[in-house]
């Protein structure tokens, strides 16, 4: 696109396509360190910004790249970063909820009373709270747009 508005796709197509093929060879043959950098910061930038869906997107494509460039971290250190990443207003809000877990049981397993542990079992809060925030909005505002507000909470 670059060399089609500078003109320069016309004068020299071969060194346009030499450089899309090195650029395609590069992000190819990314080092590994560098893609565990790259994860690494990705995962880092996820945070809550008020919509639920996009930051659930954010955290599980984070969670992917971590996985896919061989960094691994402990069910503990995701369940911490997951509720720091939410905020304080909602990480009170979950670490408050007690529920029965796990929500369907297998035969045999006794659910327990007790606040989440894992990040899975904080994101079901969280959700189920954006949802609660998000039907209370649209029930006492008539200007509510739920497509705007989706996810939001």
């Amino acid at each position: 696109k670059d060399a089609k508005a500078t003109q320069e796709y016309d004068a020299s197509p071969a060194l346009v396509y030499e450089r899309c093929v090195a650029s395609l060879d590069a992000s190819f043959h990314e080092p590994e360190e560098a893609k565990s950098m790259r994860a690494k910061a990705a995962y880092e930038a996820v945070s809550f910004q008020g919509d639920f869906s996009k930051f659930q997107i954010d955290w599980m494509d984070a969670l992917t790249s971590l996985g896919e460039a061989g960094i691994h971290k402990a069910s503990k250190d995701l369940f911490l970063d997951y509720l720091s990443k939410l905020g304080q207003a909602k990480r009170i809000q979950i670490m408050s909820d007690q529920r029965f877990w796990p929500l369907k049981p297998r035969p045999g397993e006794v659910p327990v009373f007790r606040k989440a542990s894992t990040w899975q079992e904080a994101a079901l809060v969280a959700r189920e709270m954006c949802m609660t925030a998000d039907a209370g909005r649209a029930l006492s505002d008539r200007n509510y747009n739920q497509q705007d507000q989706e996810g939001r909470g």
